[in-house]
């Protein structure tokens, strides 16, 4: 359910803090802190909340693809945030330049 409700870098950055606690800490550099099944992601909500993230400009394709456990492209493209819009994807740095699209090319 954390998943579905952005809370997953969250689970994550607590995952890292209690690992790093056990090896600094307590130098146990052979156990690692795991979350039980609860925490397991639901492929199609996880699709969703990815698409809905790179469409609406919070996520690079890159981004998204880290976070499935999948390698980056190579494509320049992949790393750019995109806003989709009725007339496709446009970066947000034009969006930022000509928020009401006012602007002629």
């Amino acid at each position: 359910m954390a998943e579905e409700e952005g809370l997953w870098p969250v689970l994550k950055w607590v995952k890292r803090l209690i690992d790093g606690v056990l090896i600094e800490d307590f130098g146990e550099e052979d156990i690692e802190f795991a979350w039980g099944e609860d925490a397991q992601i639901d492929a199609g909500q996880q699709a969703q909340v990815l698409t809905s993230y790179v469409g609406a400009g919070i996520l690079t394709r890159n981004e998204a693809r880290v976070k499935l456990g999948e390698a980056p492209v190579t494509d320049p493209a992949a790393n750019l945030l995109l806003v989709t819009t009725g007339a496709g994807p446009v970066t947000v740095d034009q969006l930022l330049d000509d928020p009401q699209g006012l602007k002629k090319n």
